[in-house]
């Protein structure tokens, strides 16, 4: 049974392009930014969860996931040619 794959450079659907995009966008982020979206959208880790995991506060969490959405978005839009 061959499985779907992507091609990078012929994305069948509007949809594949999207998932493209968000892919490329996602590996421009720094690591850190990277792995807490992983864990929290992913992974779906609870904010404590990941609290614990990184050994820093609630807060912070929340304050890291909120940047790293901004950042992805940033140059998701970027990526489509969208506006900024």
């Amino acid at each position: 049974v061959a499985s779907r794959v992507l091609s990078p450079r012929y994305p069948k659907t509007e949809e594949e392009q999207e998932i493209l995009f968000l892919h490329q966008a996602l590996s421009k982020l720094p690591p850190s930014k990277k792995e807490i979206l992983v864990l929290s959208r992913f992974e779906g880790m609870k904010y404590s969860e990941i609290s614990k995991m990184l050994g820093c506060s609630l807060s912070n969490v929340k304050v890291q996931v909120h940047r790293a959405i901004k950042d992805l978005r940033k140059t998701y839009l970027t990526l489509r040619g969208g506006v900024v």
